[in-house]
């Protein structure tokens, strides 16, 4: 099995937000918010991701971690469970987290 070629993202795609937010049980609700910053990289280079900000409050390692893997993760465009999404090509990109509570 060969890897899908990947190419740079064509254009800077700034200010992507993303919240989400869980309820487990009864008790108060957790939530994460993120927002990122996607720039080309030259040709060659590998998709890679900068923490450009102070998390408040401050997360777990973990947290971090799982975030960078699942940013690369979905840049590479990887089969998907979801029977509605539109296959597409993976990209490379640097991505930049601007704000991260």
């Amino acid at each position: 099995m060969t890897a899908t070629p990947t190419a740079p993202l064509p254009r800077p795609v700034r200010g992507v937000r993303v919240h989400s937010r869980q309820t487990v049980g009864a008790c108060a609700p957790t939530y994460g918010r993120v927002e990122l910053d996607f720039e080309p990289v030259p040709t060659g280079v590998a998709s890679s991701i900068e923490f450009a900000c102070t998390p408040e409050p401050e997360p777990s390692p973990e947290y971090e971690e799982s975030l960078a893997r699942g940013v690369l993760r979905a840049l590479a465009a990887p089969d998907t469970e979801d029977p509605d999404a539109r296959p597409r090509p993976p990209v490379r990109a640097r991505v930049i987290v601007r704000a991260l509570s």
